[in-house]
C-alpha cells in the first residue's frame, strides 16, 4: 500500500494531491493510510509528498530555473509558501541553496 501511495505521489509531483483524494482512490480512511504509511516510511503522506517536491525543486534550481517558476510548476500556492516549505526541509532558502550549487 505504501509503495502504491509513493508511486501516486511521484506521478503527481507537478500537480496537487490531497489525503482526501488518496483516501477515495484506495478506499481506506485517511487515518489508516497515514498510520500505515508512517509506519513504513517514518513520515506522514503529505510530509513525504512535500519532501518529493523539494527534491524536484533542487533539480530545477540546478538548472537555474527562477524560483517563482519552480513554485508555480510544482503547484505551490505562492513563491513565498514554496520558500517556507523549502527552508523547512533544507534549512536554507531556495536562493541560498542556489548560491551553494551555482
Amino acid at each position: 500500500l505504501s509503495d502504491d501511495i509513493i508511486k501516486l505521489l511521484k506521478s503527481r509531483i507537478y500537480s496537487a494531491v490531497s489525503l482526501d483524494e488518496i483516501s477515495q482512490l484506495t478506499f481506506y480512511s485517511k487515518t489508516f493510510l497515514n498510520d500505515i504509511f508512517k509506519k513504513n516510511t517514518g513520515m506522514s503522506i503529505m510530509k513525504y509528498y512535500n519532501m518529493l517536491k523539494i527534491q524536484e525543486a533542487k533539480k530545477l534550481l540546478r538548472k537555474n530555473i527562477p524560483i517563482a517558476v519552480i513554485a508555480n510548476q510544482l503547484n505551490f500556492e505562492s513563491a513565498t509558501y514554496f520558500t517556507k516549505v523549502f527552508k523547512k526541509y533544507t534549512q536554507m532558502t531556495p536562493t541560498a541553496y542556489k548560491k551553494t550549487i551555482l
